[in-house]
Formats: C-alpha cells, sequence, structure tokens
C-alpha cells in the first residue's frame, strides 16, 4: 500500500546501518536485522497489518552491506472493534470534547490506522486544556491487538478534574477605565474558562481600535480551589495617528491627502478622525466623531462633517454633508437573533453650484438603515460563514 510505503521510506532515513562493510561478526548481522526487521514492520503496524510477516530479509550482497532485500506477507487489514475509555463524565458532558469522542467512534468497524490512536489522544488533552480542565492526567493507553491480528480495541484512561471559572482580569496600570473595557470583552467573572472564549475577548479588544498590541493569558501557576485569573497585556495606539499621501493622475494632476485620527479622546472611549484630500479641481475636508455605547464593537454613534469644494468641466460647486448614524445589534430584541446588527442613520446635504450662467443650490434630508447578518466558525480565523445585507 502507498501510505506504507511512504512511511516506510520515512523510517528509512533513521537508518544507519554498518559502519564498516570489511569486517562484519555474525553477531552485528543479527542485530542489524533486528533493527531493520523492527522498523519495517513498525511501518506496517502503523496502519494496522499487524498480520505482516518476512519471507526474506537479507542483504543484497556481502559487497553493499548496507543494502538489503525484503520479501512480506503483508495479510489483512486490521480493523477498530472498540473502544475503551477509563474517565470520568467530562469526555460525555462537555458538548466539545464529546463531540471529539464521537468522531473516533464513527471509525469502529472501518481500517485501523495508529493515528487515529494518537490523534485522538494528543486532540483531548489540547481540547481540556484548552476547555479549562487545567488539572488533566493522562492514564495508561494502550492499543490491544486481538490473536486473530485483525481486530483493534484502543483503550484510554483520562481524569479531567473540575473546569476552571474566571476568577479576575488583572489589567495593566495606566490603561482605560475598567467599565469600558468590561463594556468591550462583556465578560463575566465565574464563567468557565475557554480558550475559544479568550479568542473572542481579544478579537474585541483588538476591533475597538483602541490597542496597538492585545494580550490575554491564564495564569495558570496561582490558580486555586477552580478559580484562575486572566492577565492582560495591553499597549494602547499613540495618541496622535497621522496618514499622508501624494500622488499624481492625469485627469487632475497632483493631489495630496492628509488624515488625523485620536483612538481615544477621554475615558469613555470617544473618538475622532480628521481627513482632507486636495488636487486642482477638488478639495475635501471630512471628520468622524465616534461614540461608544453600551457594546463598543456593535452599539456606537458616528457623526460626520463633510465640506467640498469642485471646480471641474465648467462646473463650481460646494456642498456641506451633515450626518449621523446609530449601530445596534438587534439581539436587544431577542437574544436568538445574535448575529443580527442594524443601524438608521439621517444625512443633510446641501449645495451650493454654478453652471455656465445657472447658479442655484440644492438641499436634501433623508432617511435610511441597513440590516445585516453575518455568522462565521471563527472570529479570528474564519474557514466558513455566511454574510447577509
Amino acid at each position: 500500500p502507498s501510505e506504507v510505503k511512504n512511511n516506510i521510506e520515512i523510517a528509512l532515513k533513521t537508518y544507519s546501518g554498518f559502519a564498516d562493510c570489511e569486517s562484519i561478526s555474525p553477531l552485528e548481522l543479527a542485530q542489524q536485522r533486528q533493527t531493520l526487521g523492527s522498523l519495517l514492520l513498525d511501518s506496517f503496524h502503523a496502519f494496522g497489518y499487524f498480520d505482516t510477516q518476512f519471507i526474506k530479509l537479507e542483504r543484497v550482497s556481502s559487497t553493499q552491506c548496507n543494502d538489503w532485500s525484503a520479501n512480506v506477507l503483508i495479510g489483512e487489514r486490521a480493523k477498530l472493534v472498540a473502544i475503551n475509555a477509563e474517565t470520568d463524565s467530562i469526555l460525555h458532558d462537555d458538548p466539545v470534547i464529546a463531540r471529539r469522542y464521537q468522531a473516533l467512534t464513527k471509525h469502529i468497524g472501518k481500517p485501523f490506522s495508529q493515528k487515529l490512536y494518537t490523534g485522538f489522544k494528543d486532540d483531548i488533552y489540547s481540547l481540556a486544556i484548552a476547555r479549562g480542565y487545567f488539572d488533566i492526567t493522562m492514564g495508561q493507553s494502550q492499543i490491544v491487538v486481538a490473536q486473530n491480528n485483525r481486530d483493534i480495541t484502543l483503550r484510554y484512561g483520562f481524569e479531567f478534574g473540575d473546569r476552571y471559572v474566571i476568577d479576575s482580569l488583572e489589567l495593566p496600570a495606566n490603561t482605560i477605565n475598567q467599565a469600558l473595557l468590561n463594556n468591550i470583552i462583556e465578560l463575566e467573572l465565574g464563567e468557565p474558562y475557554a480558550l475559544a472564549r479568550i479568542n473572542e475577548m481579544r478579537s474585541a479588544l483588538n476591533r475597538s481600535g483602541y490597542f496597538a498590541t492585545v494580550q490575554i493569558r491564564p495564569d495558570l501557576a496561582n490558580r486555586h480551589d477552580g478559580k484562575i485569573n486572566l492577565i492582560t497585556t495591553l499597549t494602547e495606539k499613540p495618541k496622535h495617528q497621522v496618514e499622508y499621501g501624494i500622488g499624481f493622475s492625469t485627469d487632475v494632476g497632483p493631489r495630496a491627502s492628509v488624515a488625523w485620527k485620536r483612538a481615544r479622546l477621554n475615558n469613555s472611549g470617544h473618538s475622532i478622525r480628521l481627513s482632507s484630500k486636495v488636487s486642482a479641481p477638488e478639495q475635501q475636508l471630512s471628520a468622524t466623531y465616534k461614540v461608544p455605547l453600551a457594546s463598543p464593537n456593535r452599539e456606537y454613534i458616528n457623526y460626520q462633517l463633510g465640506l467640498e469644494r469642485t471646480d471641474f468641466n465648467g462646473r463650481e460647486a460646494l456642498s456641506l454633508n451633515l450626518g449621523a448614524t446609530r449601530f445596534f445589534p438587534i439581539s436587544h430584541f431577542d437574544e436568538r437573533l445574535n448575529n443580527w446588527n442594524a443601524s438608521m442613520f439621517t444625512r443633510y446635504t446641501y449645495s451650493d453650484f454654478t453652471q455656465a450662467d445657472v447658479h442655484d443650490n440644492s438641499k436634501l434630508w433623508y432617511l435610511g438603515g441597513r440590516l445585516n447578518y453575518l455568522h462565521v466558525d471563527d472570529m479570528l480565523f474564519p474557514s466558513t460563514g455566511e454574510r447577509h445585507d
């Protein structure tokens, strides 16, 4: 089988063979045959061929002492027939861990592969730590091969212990106020520890726009009585962020832009952004002021101000734009709609323009709204999801 062949090629890279082909004793020859035979058998056993037998394993010639010839009778591939897990109820009660166990049980009756055994053991340990079972102990685990070499039973021993809960969130000194942070991460002290939840909080802090770096880690060394503290390391963005650019295009000639942003103006988390674009036919100035509310990443108000002057193709115009947009989650009305978000806006536009001999102005005031749905399998590294607007 190709998978066994690949496994043998990898294993042979670890085989050193004879150091000197001139003087090989019968004992050395027997030892090398045993070493090479064990290496080959392990490659077959890894894919369930426990009935494999050597018909011949010998050197090609005495002068080519590290070149061997082997004939084997592979036999029938073994199947997984049973799984015995000696553990507490967590293996079945915790939904994430139970799902991984159920995935293993689906291989019962199918050809055996050693990666099923090792993969499950490694995954369970990783999942347990990620789910807050920091005191997990791994008991004896083994692959039991029946006398017929065709039936495999996997035995595992796990003791998960209690799941830790989050007792406190430790913040660095001289950072933004606790209330604003709590509104961003929406942490409830006493909730069970979960790495996925930590990732959600880290993502929320990054999306807030206040921080250049964000780290959250459990204080494993000082955990006690089923409680664990979270330690955060936050680096705020510079007070003044400036972006600028210059360029040239054939339709407007030289052009330049500059933008200034203050990520956090006060302890309430207000932010402001000013930007300007300048070219010969067009000049723009805009400002946005953001006011976070109960859930800053999903619930906030944006106020907008814009001025624009144009002189292009015989048309001169001066425009003023004023607006406000209120963003809010639909879950306020029903928790089942947690993935839905909405916004409502109002805008006023005044434009004074001259086209040839015509001078006039226009005033527009309008209301609008938007409804959107977003669902992904992972907020940090999504692989599947859907979005509707």
